[in-house]
């Protein structure tokens, strides 16, 4: 015993075996003492290797600071560069391009020709003086040579599936490519077009070309990209829509997508909002085909959201799953009862999905337009336009429709749309909040702040993560023009970490997930369950001050 315990063999020798100092005065449980003391010895060194709360704090303003860095670093980059690149006769050329395009216009003059020929040969001078280009498809076209400009480093294509196939040139110009883009939402429309003699041409000019045949007028340059190019990397986390609203999305991409966008309470009430217009049909209006009933129903809606303080500050738009007709009446009624102020303030966008194809707003209301089954949307056409429909509202989705959706085909998207938004805005019953704790530590620790009379909210959602303890701070006065959604107090994340659930081979992915939710405005701090036990009170002082330095205060009145 001396050789590993030579002080505890010298305490033994010099009491003579006194039985009342060792292990309580049972001699029978000194081994028991001497292995509670090997535990005891290795978590003070476990806990001596630093403060865990502050060893994150670190971690995250070394993670602050190499993001600014990286973003310094290539802003004072490309300044250097375009310092250096830029001479007389680079910014000549480049003055000579932005004259060519102005003289081109629209494209369609006599001597358009010519003016597209003198941009692209001021291009060749310019092109490399600037690190980078961010121009439009068609403008694109428009300027560059690729049989005779140099070609650029990387060419990046984004809204690829928006691109029809006169867009592939613009791959001729990098010696390497990204295509941004998602098949899922809408794609080129062949309206009006003559297929048959686009195949004819197709195979009269295109003879050697592999699935040749693929290669028409819907074709998106996405589609094309995703069979030649031999990787595809999905992007899963979804930062703008609630999850309520992108919920019913996630099945055009197999349940991958990861929402990540909270649920802020809003004042306006619950993410989906069904309404059903009993007295609408389709019908012949001066502005075309369009269901009236349902309009008008839209036009009132609309109208009392601009009224209500809750929606103070929120953009809304109108999307409508039915032709020209439909959205033409209800912009012209809104404009109408709205004034072309308070329409322009609230950035009111109405139109089809694929005029909606890139763009998002707080509130959007969707009119579903149909009054019957005539025809079923079963078509891939049909599931895109409905995935974008139900994927630009931010905070709230609206859907009007007239027909009963039992009247559907089961397979009918509109169908699926109609009976998720009822299903979504049924409101789901809260437990007691000890109850919704996972384990008993998170419990203990629920208790300790409740204690202090602070509000908390166990196991609240983020998207597909939890937090195991969220402290709220009192709701801040709204700011004026901002919106219900930037009323909310401060909160910090308490994560517990507990052996039977945060073990070694779980601590990485904790991490990884706390970045993540970091990215979104969290404060996090964690709590060891081996602390936790042993000094609870030593352990949560640590909590006390983080709260405090948040300005995350108790409830009056607690």
């Amino acid at each position: 015993m001396r050789a590993v315990a030579p002080l505890w063999a010298d305490a033994i020798l010099d009491r003579s075996g006194d039985a009342a100092a060792v292990a309580g005065g049972d001699p029978a449980r000194a081994a028991a003492a001497w292995r509670w003391r090997q535990a005891q010895t290795w978590l003070d060194d476990l806990h001596a290797d630093g403060d865990l709360a502050l060893l994150g704090r670190q971690l995250g303003d070394a993670s602050e600071q190499a993001r600014r860095l990286v973003l310094d670093t290539a802003r004072r980059a490309a300044r250097l560069g375009l310092a250096t690149r830029l001479g007389d006769p680079q910014r000549r050329a480049l003055t000579g391009w932005v004259q060519a395009l102005d003289r081109l216009g629209k494209g369609t003059g006599k001597y358009a020709p010519h003016w597209r020929a003198q941009a692209r040969t001021h291009m060749r001078a310019a092109m490399g003086a600037v690190p980078v280009w961010i121009m439009l498809t068609y403008r694109v076209m428009e300027s560059f040579d690729p049989g005779s400009d140099d070609l650029f480093d990387v060419v990046i294509v984004d809204e690829s599936s928006q691109c029809d196939i006169l867009s592939l040139g613009v791959l001729s110009l990098g010696r390497r490519a990204v295509v941004v883009g998602d098949d899922a939402q809408t794609s080129p429309e062949a309206v009006g077009i003559d297929r048959a003699r686009v195949g004819a041409l197709i195979d009269a000019h295109l003879p050697d070309v592999a699935q040749r045949s693929l290669l028409d007028v819907e074709a998106s340059l996405y589609d094309t990209a995703a069979r030649v190019f031999p990787r595809t990397v999905v992007l899963k986390e979804h930062f703008r829509c609630l999850p309520d609203i992108i919920g019913f999305s996630n099945r055009f991409y197999d349940h991958q997508i990861l929402p990540l966008r909270e649920d802020p309470e809003l004042a306006i009430g619950a993410a989906l909002r069904p309404v059903r217009v009993t007295d609408g049909a389709r019908a012949q209006t001066r502005f075309g085909d369009a269901n009236p009933a349902e309009a008008r129903a839209i036009v009132e809606q609309v109208v009392a959201c601009c009224a209500d303080p809750a929606y103070d500050g929120m953009t809304m738009g109108v999307v409508t799953l039915l032709g020209a007709g439909q959205p033409r009446l209800i912009e012209h009624a809104l404009v109408e009862r709205l004034g072309e102020r308070e329409f322009s303030r609230r950035a009111l966008r109405v139109g089809d999905p694929y005029q909606f194809q890139g763009d998002e707003r707080d509130v959007v209301f969707v009119s579903v337009v149909a009054d019957d089954n005539r025809s079923a949307a079963t078509r891939r056409r049909d599931l895109q336009r409905v995935n974008v429909a139900a994927s630009r509202a931010r905070n709230q989705m609206w859907v009007f429709h007239t027909v009963d959706p039992a009247t559907l085909r089961e397979d009918d998207i509109r169908r699926q749309l109609i009976e998720y938004t009822y299903a979504g805005a049924t409101p789901q019953a809260a437990g007691r909040l000890a109850d919704r704790c996972e384990s008993e530590f998170e419990r203990a620790v629920l208790r300790q702040i409740l204690g202090r009379g602070y509000r908390v909210r166990p196991q609240h959602p983020v998207g597909r993560y939890r937090i195991d303890l969220v402290v709220e701070g009192a709701p801040r006065p709204p700011v004026p023009d901002a919106g219900a959604a930037r009323v909310r107090g401060p909160r910090l994340a308490v994560e517990c970490d507990g052996d039977r659930f945060h073990g070694p081979d779980q601590w990485e992915a904790d991490l990884r997930r706390q970045r993540i939710l970091e990215r979104l405005g969290w404060t996090f701090i964690r709590i060891r369950g081996s602390e936790f036990y042993r000094h609870p009170t030593r352990t949560l002082d640590g909590l006390w001050r983080r709260l405090a330095e948040l300005d995350i205060r108790p409830d009056v009145g607690v």
